[in-house]
């Protein structure tokens, strides 16, 4: 896997993400094998990012990095880990404005 190839393209959606979306992409980027597949955690990505004990955080950036075409994970998270598959991120995605982490709470992404 070219890491630094999707950090590159990452690099043009970047601004679409809020600090703790982009935090668990890259966490999750580093914990992914050479192919592009990962499980991690819980813990580990509570430690990384605290944003992400609350219950409810993590399946709200979870599924807004699936919504942006970054990640496909299931969201049925087994016991306390998760396990997911990192896509390469293309420029092609409708533009929007950075959620804010509290826009992940609530839901109301664009």
């Amino acid at each position: 896997m070219d890491k630094l190839r999707i950090i590159k393209g990452l690099n043009k959606i970047s601004h679409r993400l809020s600090d703790n979306e982009l935090r668990l992409y890259l966490l999750m980027l580093a914990a992914a094998a050479d192919d592009y597949c990962g499980t991690i955690l819980h813990s580990i990505i509570g430690e990384s990012v605290p944003f992400f004990i609350v219950p409810g955080h993590l399946a709200a950036a979870c599924s807004r990095l699936q919504d942006l075409g970054l990640i496909e994970t299931n969201l049925l998270q087994q016991g306390n880990w998760i396990t997911y598959r990192i896509l390469v991120p293309t420029p092609t995605a409708p533009e929007a404005s950075a959620p804010t982490d509290q826009d992940t709470i609530s839901g109301e992404n664009p």
